[in-house]
């Protein structure tokens, strides 16, 4: 019987855990892509002109989940204009990345190579990309970027509008009530059968 029992809690614990799939959305609007990917003074620094911002996916979601895993990412209703005389719309980029920067998703979203103003543009849903394992911090780091920068430590382009989403797999440690009740119950029956 407490053979049983174990084997049972041991089952509702092992069945408990599950994958989920999250997403993270960033608001493009009003935010300016100002220098290169690094800075000119120190090729191992990110430019800290660029906006940039690191985010805890614990904190964010508001729970421990783990093996964080960046799978796709879309974007919606883009508009950029240039800013700087000779930059070009296709030299704007969006990144995520883990920690380390060993794993990463540039996305740039217009192909205009030109100045001037291009969208509203869209991926049309979501696109397979990366795969970006966060690291054992659970943090990845989104940031803007120019591929070629026509105005150092000057505004090259801003973003007027737009969405980018990345879509999230993570495991949940932590089982749902219902499937533990529902295996709770199961093991109780047993207990009862046997006892019968």
């Amino acid at each position: 019987m407490k053979k049983l029992l174990l084997i049972g809690a041991l089952g509702v614990l092992a069945a408990g855990a599950h994958a989920t799939d999250l997403t993270i959305s960033f608001d493009l609007t009003g935010l300016n892509s100002v220098d290169g990917l690094y800075d000119p003074n120190n090729p191992n620094v990110y430019d800290p002109d660029n906006y940039a911002v690191f985010i805890n996916l614990d904190s964010y979601f508001a729970h421990d989940y783990s093996n964080y895993v960046v799978t796709d990412v879309s974007w919606d209703n883009v508009v950029l204009h240039t800013v700087a005389p000779g930059s070009w719309c296709s030299d704007s980029v969006f990144s995520l990345e883990n920690t380390d920067a060993s794993e990463y998703i540039d996305v740039a979203p217009s192909s205009l190579d030109a100045s001037g103003s291009d969208g509203p543009l869209s991926s049309g849903g979501f696109i397979s990309a990366g795969p970006v394992h966060a690291l054992g911090d659970d943090t990845v780091y989104f940031h803007l970027w120019e591929v070629f920068d026509d105005a150092p430590n000057a505004i090259d382009n801003t973003y007027d509008s737009g969405i980018v989403t990345y879509k999230i797999h993570a495991d949940d440690p932590v089982p749902e009530p219902a499937s533990i009740a529902a295996l709770g119950l199961g093991v109780l029956a047993l207990a009862r059968r046997r006892r019968k």
